[in-house]
């Protein structure tokens, strides 16, 4: 069989062969045995199936078949042991010794028996692979595989040899490698108990000098084994050329004393010598030599010296068959071992050297940017004092001003202050926040969008630039550009992730402003996944103060939208306490946060208590920003709608006049959530006072903006398709109706957070629209649904749906002659009626 560099037949630079290239010895004894034996074919016995024709291997004393043991449903193979001097003594010696052995890097054995004849045969493990050598050639495995190969395969010798058992015949064709490319260790036929008496026979190619002599087997013989394998594993040859020459040459070369060529000389040679440095092969070199050496006492003692210089190899550490070491290895070994940590203390003097020969520069710059930061501090408190004192630094801030108009007159004067893009930007930004926080969102956005352009001049990683963005960005959620808004925040946020900590108030700032975007265009789940995690984060500062109050609001507001009312209350209620014990009681942030718990408690029925919040809460704004300021007609609406449901309508009507104009100009837009709101309760007011032609377009209104800000499944979205339909059945186009709210059934009957009755309600006037169209039959499950759940209902206000429902049955019965349910329908109204 060939060894690990047998040429490659296909390879047209390779000398030509002979029948030497392979292991000559193994070849001629196999040839000895055919001549001298008949050829043996084992038959069935037991419960041993052979599977083959041919043996797995033939050695000296025996062959091996394959075979399947079927009481156990397992391969294995077994050894027949043909030439053996004395049977009964090798079968015991082998079988004892191998039974012995428990290691992951050596075959087991099972059984051992005689055959009828004599003949004595033991079964072992099947190792299913292939034999190391060809293992090898077949494979690409770098020098570094190779050698955690062999590691393994010293380890098992270790282990036999610590069980006083050693192998005799170590060689590839006696170790397989699994397709895990684990080895085993097989054949151990040669074993003997170490001093025990000669070997009974070896192969020359890996045999150590004194076992041409009949010595008796022990562990230097398997120790220079190991050094010939590794030989052949560096080299892709055997040592000494074995392949190509006698049994009487090998044995003279390796009698004589003389060591064999060094394995990095072998490997230059046949171009194996890449796969290590010069360094690295010389440590092999020497790892190989001493494995190998001619006088046995010159050798690794034991293979777990042999073991520790591998391992010492791999961790670039000096080895013991290269002692005693010179200053210079040592010094190499160590700057390889410890080449990360020299690095960086190199680095380290290099980088202290830099700044000792430029801190002065440091210096200077460091100087040259606080002199500049103190330049622009102290413009921007000029500008905020002449802001003040409207161009005369003798008055003062005139009653009668309002901060709007003093940001309309001296905003115009930035560029005169600004002297650099950071400077700018930060006026800009400055400014734009100021008509922010007076809800003035078309000059606010022009201010924005120049300190964002002018921002563009500064690094990506500048705070003043980021906090820019997530301020535009914020503005555009405001005027219900949600989609442009949400590009630019998360943008911002990608930025401030990237160049600061994850706990730096301008990270935090950005997932806010994410956050709140998101719950503003009817993204709830994302919004409340987003800002449960930054809510309960601590946030050092003022600033980091503001950011939690404002990511407390927006989680309220997603959880409300979403249908989530009671974590909302709390949330808000949590915002409120926040906001009081930061801001005090009178400031824009305590009114919005009762505004917000208002909204959850309307929804919960709790009209009055709610229309108190909303009055508080437009009192604080109005104080603050007057009775024209866009916050304070948002809760003028919320308060409207409050009267209309308590049927106050001449309250209603007064609250709600020029809502919609001034609302367009104060968002800079005609579409907008809370244009949308003041459309439907314009709509609502005017079915009230039975104005229809009015009712519906303001109602159709309210619907258009609600479908291009929100999905379809938003419940704003639903409320205003039921709204419209409920005024299209009262004008007769049924047509019209049953088109508008026939998507609304299916959305609320698909949502977990639609109430029950409220679903009645839209159910009752899909199959209104349908019944007015004399399609009774289609309808009829539709009212009857209606009618039973409404009727169940406590809800005073409902009343008037139980009362529309049963004339709606009435009506359908009617038509299809069962005058029986309506007579049925007659007595349940009457068992229902008060005092019954």
């Amino acid at each position: 069989m060939g060894g690990i560099g047998e040429p490659d037949p296909l390879d047209e630079n390779q000398p030509e062969t002979s029948i030497f290239d392979s292991d000559g010895f193994a070849l001629a004894e196999e040839l000895l045995a055919d001549l001298g034996t008949e050829r043996f074919r084992p038959q069935d016995f037991d419960h041993y199936h052979f599977l083959a024709e041919e043996p797995l291997g033939r050695g000296n004393v025996g062959e091996v078949w394959l075979a399947e043991d079927t009481s156990l449903n397992r391969l294995v193979a077994i050894k027949f042991l043909l030439n053996s001097p004395d049977p009964d003594v090798w079968a015991k010696r082998e079988t004892h010794l191998l039974a012995s052995l428990n290691h992951r890097y050596i075959a087991r054995i099972y059984r051992s028996e005689k055959l009828e004849g004599g003949t004595p045969w033991f079964s072992m493990e099947y190792v299913e692979g292939e034999q190391l050598d060809e293992h090898l050639r077949k494979s690409s495995q770098t020098g570094l595989e190779r050698l955690k190969i062999f590691h393994s395969i010293c380890e098992g010798v270790q282990y036999a040899h610590s069980r006083r058992v050693v192998h005799g015949d170590l060689k590839p064709s006696n170790i397989r490698v699994t397709a895990q490319g684990e080895p085993r260790l097989v054949d151990f036929g040669l074993a003997d108990v170490i001093q025990s008496g000669p070997a009974l026979g070896f192969t020359p190619a890996y045999a150590a000098p004194e076992q041409f002599s009949g010595t008796p087997v022990g562990i230097p013989r398997d120790i220079y084994a190991l050094g010939a394998i590794l030989f052949e594993l560096l080299t892709g040859v055997l040592p000494f050329d074995a392949s190509t020459r006698t049994l009487v040459e090998i044995q003279d070369l390796k009698t004589s004393g003389l060591p064999p060529e060094r394995p990095s000389a072998v490997a230059r040679s046949n171009g194996r010598s890449q796969q290590f440095s010069n360094a690295e092969w010389q440590d092999l070199d020497a790892i190989c030599l001493q494995a190998m050496a001619a006088d046995e006492s010159a050798r690794y003692l034991d293979v777990g010296q042999l073991l520790r210089d591998l391992d010492h190899f791999c961790e670039c550490r000096p080895l013991q068959a290269r002692h005693p070491y010179s200053v210079g290895y040592r010094l190499a070994k160590f700057l390889k071992r410890n080449r990360t940590p020299v690095v960086a203390a190199v680095l380290v003097c290099l980088i202290i050297a830099g700044l000792i020969a430029f801190f002065t520069l440091r210096v200077t710059a460091e100087r040259d940017r606080a002199l500049a930061e103190a330049r622009r501090t102290r413009q921007v408190q000029e500008f905020m004092l002449d802001l003040l004192s409207n161009g005369d630094p003798e008055a003062g801030l005139s009653k009668q001003a309002s901060i709007v108009t003093l940001l309309d007159r001296r905003a115009g004067s930035l560029k005169e202050l600004a002297s650099d893009p950071e400077t700018q930007t930060e006026y800009d930004s400055l400014v734009g926040q100021l008509y922010e926080a007076q809800f003035e969102y078309p000059k606010a956005e022009r201010f924005l969008r120049l300190a964002v352009d002018k921002s563009r001049a500064l690094p990506s990683g500048s705070a003043a630039a980021i906090n820019a963005a997530v301020q535009l960005g914020l503005i555009r959620g405001d005027q219900a550009a949600f989609q442009e808004a949400e590009t630019i925040v998360r943008e911002a946020l990608r930025r401030a992730r990237q160049y600061f900590s994850p706990n730096a108030i301008e990270v935090a700032n950005a997932e806010s402003a994410l956050g709140r975007v998101l719950a503003e265009s009817g993204q709830y789940d994302k919004a409340i996944a987003l800002l449960n995690t930054l809510v309960d984060r601590k946030l050092d500062g003022d600033r980091g103060g503001a950011v939690l109050a404002q990511s407390l609001t927006s989680l309220g507001y997603a959880l409300q939208q979403s249908g989530h009312a009671q974590e909302a209350e709390a949330v808000q209620r949590r915002a409120l306490a926040f906001d009081r014990n930061l801001r005090g009681n009178s400031h824009p942030r305590v009114a919005e946060d009762l505004a917000n718990i208002a909204t959850a408690l309307s929804s919960k029925g709790q009209l009055a208590e709610a229309e108190k919040l909303y009055s508080q809460a437009a009192d604080i704004m109005a104080g603050w920003y007057g009775e024209g300021n866009t916050q304070t007609l948002q809760l003028k609406t919320f308060a409207a709608l409050m009267a209309l449901t308590e049927g106050r309508l001449a309250d209603a009507e007064e609250l709600s006049r020029d809502l919609v104009p001034q609302l367009e100009r104060g968002y800079g837009t005609a579409v907008h959530p809370n244009l949308a709101v003041a459309h439907d309760l314009l709509g609502k007011l005017a079915l009230r006072k039975g104005d229809l032609a009015a009712a519906e377009p303001e109602l159709r209104a309210a619907l258009n903006i609600n479908r291009k800000l929100f999905p379809k499944n938003d419940l704003r979205t639903t409320a205003s398709e039921s709204a419209l339909a409920n005024v299209l059945l009262k004008e007769g186009k049924y047509q019209a109706a049953e088109d508008t709210v026939r998507s609304t059934v299916q959305v609320m009957a698909a949502s977990p957070f639609a109430k029950k009755d409220e679903s009645a309600i839209v159910g009752l006037m899909l199959g209104e629209a349908i019944l007015k169209q004399h399609r009774y039959r289609e309808a009829q499950p539709l009212l009857l649904e209606s009618y039973t759940i409404l009727s169940k209902s406590t809800r005073k206000g409902y009343a008037p749906y139980v009362s529309r429902s049963r004339e709606d049955l009435t009506e359908l019965y009617r038509a299809l002659h069962q005058t029986d349910k309506i007579a049925a329908l007659e007595n349940a109204a009457a068992a229902q009626a008060p005092g019954k």
